[in-house]
């Protein structure tokens, strides 16, 4: 940390220090410093991180010579529990233990673990100071300002036009969004859907849908993941992980998949899961991630059949054993009872009893005398061989000894030599083969890799199937990316198709969420997934470049402005202007108040001039009001508004040069350039869960329902109504709303 002098008058740069004078010389950081009122003096609070939870603080001159000092090891710690130091350590975070300095010669500070306040003042003798302690008093939390959620009007708007995207190729088979799969018996498969409404599937190996199980309410909340394992004969266990809720979010259920029965775990508790895996008396296994604010705890569990914690191993971070739990990522037990916890960091496989000790472990780097990448999934076979997934930059399977030695690896893929991700690794059948999914079937692959037999869509090269990316021009029209192959469909504003592009074989199989960015002349840029080259289509679909790698970002940076007017096929990507070559030519790195950016989101209106906003999805313990700013085409700053304290989560926006519009769970919010809401419209066939969009085009706005459908509707001519709608506050303000410290 570096602090900079400056002497105001006459205007002048001084000198740059680095503070010292930490009482204790150990590992600690400045938390925060200010200036006492009415002295040359600074306070500084200091946090120790190689002490338990232990923190500081010191008085320095204008010299930065420590003139008093105060050192309270463990003064946030509160205990054996990690809950109440975590609370105490957030009200720490960004303030430190300084109250207030506003008073002449005077300064609070705050003790944590006896929650007090204590206050000092600060008498000059001499050339130095002599600092005594004035008053001591119970510690009562400021009262906060809660906030309110933002209320509007509802709207209705005319509907100028509406265009389906045409389906070019199929991708609605009855199997599909694979998620977790298992085999059952010698001829079935159960799997789970992931779908808007996903589910339990069973089949048999010509993809006829035997059974399909619905799953539970709690079960169907948007970024709820689903995992799924065996226990015995057609029992499974199902568990639900609710990704970045903290404390215990997940559920489980037993599932008996020949009856299509299904009954929850009361008694199960647990953070978030990333890893499941069952016995045959019903017991399974997971591993579970607890995040907190500003630290995780990863644990490995087993749980009886009815949900009730048998045991839990901790992660040791500061432990080299290799019976301690570290980076927990596979989990199996194998056919001797015997859990099998993959380390993705330490690359080691672990072995524990279902006691919970430890058996042994096999460094798979020194056994194989090479690194792996990034090891996602093991299976087990009968005679103790191993299958292990390399995600990482390799997507090898390998099948193993007992002992961990490679018999045999692979890159799965499809017969037409395209290589595919195995989203969930491998899953061995009842004769020890393996069977893989990319997401949009299930395959049998032989011994070399290559799948022999798939269930569900066949691989494409070509056709529009399933989108991933669509963008809908200023003039109508409208591209789409597919999910599968990354073709380019482009249609005119009456849904005529103008070309299709298809640039395989360069692309992997796997989806591609990029997006595409497309200038206002319609020049066409995307890239692809694990091969992140660009390539460049001209207005009429034709390819004006060879693949090359992106440009170097290590050019002469340009703020606030260019020396030149912002061409029809230069495009704002992020906070950075690129050329018509995609070299940059500006970056936006601040807001107009002069802050650094962090968490923003930008978006274009036809003449050039964009927004920029602070996301809602990131929750500030500190809380404030977010950011939303405008500026010209060239990157000028134009102003800058905040938004309501109760701003609702937003997961979509465009900006017309006037208005604003954001996507948000009750439909789509448009609010003026001072942030003051305006009215809130929800389209015909809303669906939250689905991942719409918005433009400007054609004068108004194109609505994407995130699936095939495009509605341009007319903001311009919108008809107030009479009902007052409150919007759900972010889970920013509701976390302030409710946490009690």
């Amino acid at each position: 940390e570096s602090w900079f002098d400056f002497r105001l008058a006459p205007a002048k740069f001084v000198r740059a220090i680095t503070p010292g004078g930490d009482p204790q010389k150990s590992n600690a950081r400045i938390e925060n410093a200010e200036l006492v009122l009415g002295t040359n003096l600074i306070l500084v609070s200091w946090f120790h991180f190689d002490e338990k939870y232990g923190h500081s603080l010191t008085l320095m001159d204008r010299n930065y010579r420590k003139v008093w000092g105060m050192f309270l090891p463990a003064d946030l710690y509160n205990g054996p529990t990690g809950d109440a130091s975590q609370r105490l350590y957030d009200q720490f975070s960004g303030r430190g233990a300084i109250l207030r300095t506003d008073q002449p010669r005077r300064f609070d500070i705050r003790l944590f673990k006896m929650n007090s306040q204590v206050g000092f003042e600060a008498q000059p003798i001499g050339n130095g100071w002599a600092i005594k302690e004035i008053s001591r008093k119970h510690f009562v939390k400021p009262a906060k300002s809660v906030p309110k959620p933002v209320t509007t009007r509802s709207a209705s708007l005319p509907i100028i036009k509406s265009f389906t995207v045409p389906q070019s190729a199929d991708f609605g088979t009855a199997v599909g969004d694979v998620g977790q799969f298992h085999c059952w018996g010698k001829d079935k498969i159960v799997y789970v859907r992931e779908a808007v409404s996903p589910s339990i599937n069973v089949i048999d190996l010509a993809g006829t849908a035997i059974r399909s199980i619905p799953v539970p309410k709690e079960a169907k909340a948007k970024d709820v993941q689903l995992f799924l394992t065996k226990t015995t004969g057609s029992k499974f266990v199902l568990a639900s992980a609710d990704n970045g809720t903290e404390g215990k979010s997940s559920k489980a259920w037993n599932i008996d998949v020949a009856t299509g029965q299904i009954s929850p775990m009361p008694k199960f508790k647990s953070a978030w899961i990333t890893a499941l895996a069952g016995y045959p008396d019903g017991h399974f296994v997971v591993i579970t991630h607890d995040f907190r604010r500003s630290s995780s705890v990863t644990k490995v569990s087993l749980y009886s059949p009815y949900g009730d914690l048998v045991w839990a191993k901790s992660d040791e971070w500061t432990s080299n054993r290799l019976a301690d739990i570290s980076s927990p990522e596979g989990l199996e037990v194998d056919s001797k009872g015997r859990i099998i916890v993959l380390d993705n960091v330490a690359h080691t496989l672990q072995y524990f009893e279902k006691s919970g000790k430890f058996v042994r472990a096999i460094d798979l780097d020194k056994k194989w005398g090479r690194k792996l990448s990034y090891p996602t999934n093991v299976a087990t076979l009968s005679d103790g061989r191993l299958w292990l997934y390399d995600f990482g930059a390799s997507l090898t399977c390998n099948l193993l000894d007992s002992n961990g030695g490679i018999l045999r690896s692979f890159k799965p893929k499809f017969s037409n030599g395209k290589n595919f991700d195995s989203h969930y690794g491998i899953t061995p059948d009842a004769n020890g083969e393996a069977w893989v999914s990319n997401g949009k079937s299930i395959s049998k692959l032989d011994k070399s890799g290559v799948a022999m037999r798939t269930i569900g869509n066949q691989p494409r090269v070509a056709g529009l199937g399933k989108i991933s990316s669509l963008h809908v021009n200023p003039d109508g029209r409208v591209y789409a990316l597919d999910a599968v192959t990354n073709s380019v469909f482009a249609f005119d504003s009456r849904g005529k198709k103008l070309y299709g592009f298809a640039p395989k074989p360069e692309f992997d199989d796997s989806d591609n969420y990029n997006g595409l960015s497309i200038t206002a002349s319609g020049d066409v840029f995307f890239s692809g997934t694990t091969n992140l080259r660009t390539i460049h289509l001209s207005p009429d679909g034709q390819r004006l470049e060879a693949n090359k790698n992106h440009p170097s970002w290590s050019v002469s940076k340009k703020e606030f402005g260019v020396p030149f007017s912002a061409k029809s096929n230069w495009r704002w990507q992020g906070t950075t202007l690129l050329d018509d070559k995609g070299s940059p030519r500006a970056y936006i790195q601040r807001w107009p108040d002069l802050g650094w950016m962090n968490y923003q989101s930008f978006d274009a209106s036809p003449d050039g001039r964009f927004m920029a906003y602070e996301g809602t999805y990131y929750p500030d313990h500190k809380f404030r009001q977010l950011r939303l700013a405008f500026y010209m085409a060239n990157g000028v700053p134009e102003s800058q508004a905040r938004f309501p304290t109760g701003m609702t989560d937003t997961s979509g926006a465009a900006y017309d040069g006037t208005t604003c519009y954001f996507i948000t769970k009750e439909g789509l919010l448009a609010m003026n350039k001072r942030a003051e809401t305006l009215w809130i419209y929800r389209p015909p066939k809303w669906n939250s869960r689905n991942n719409w969009r918005v433009f400007p085009s054609l004068g108004g706005l194109a609505l994407y329902d995130g699936l095939r459908s495009i509605t341009w509707i007319n903001p311009k001519k919108v008809i107030l109504g009479s009902e007052q709608v409150t919007l759900e506050m972010s889970e920013s303000a509701k976390r302030y709303a409710t946490d009690s410290d």
